[in-house]
């Protein structure tokens, strides 16, 4: 094996020039730039064998910066997504049917509306009941919301304007003495 004749390099055989440093070997020097044919190819060859990309360091530095540009520019974009302030109308979600809360007791009604979040929601006793045969005490007659008395479960309302519910449920009158009866 042939060795260069400016830094001592073992060369390949057949190059005329060195892998390492780049000098002229042989013919080559003698001619001072004259090529011989596919010699530019043999001395990247030569190069690239004794010198692969990987093994170099700069290779793996420019690789870990270009990465962690890459993640750091994803993780920004996902950052400015949720910095968007939300403009979505968050929605109540009617629990039931109208036809499901009738005939239920009122309080019950009224739990099950306010953990669904509704919070306009008023009562109102129909003093109907004498006996209390045809109907319980505090059992609901209808259910309103916004004025609608049949509405579906799954019914939806906006957050920031919250429906008027009124629970109309039968109770016994104030002023009712059951010995005025008799």
């Amino acid at each position: 094996m042939a060795h260069c004749t400016s830094c001592g390099s073992q060369l390949i055989e057949g190059a005329h020039f060195c892998g390492d440093c780049g000098k002229a070997q042989g013919a080559a020097a003698d001619n001072r730039g004259a090529f011989a044919k596919g010699q530019t190819a043999a001395m990247t060859e030569a190069f690239e064998k004794k010198n692969p990309i990987h093994k170099k360091w700069w290779f793996w530095v420019i690789a870990v910066l270009l990465l962690g540009g890459i993640a750091s520019a994803v993780n920004d974009r996902r950052d400015s997504e949720t910095d968007i302030p939300d403009t979505t109308v968050k929605e109540l979600i009617m629990p039931a049917a109208s036809d499901e809360l009738e005939g239920k007791n009122y309080q019950d009604v009224l739990t099950k509306l306010k953990n669904a979040g509704f919070s306009d929601i008023e009562t109102e006793p129909l003093e109907d009941l004498v006996f209390a045969v045809l109907h319980d005490e505090g059992e609901v007659e209808e259910v309103s919301v916004d004025g609608e008395t049949v509405f579906d479960a799954g019914a939806r309302y906006p957050d920031d304007a919250p429906p008027k519910i009124i629970v109309r449920y039968h109770s016994y009158p104030k002023q009712f003495d059951q010995e005025t009866l008799f």
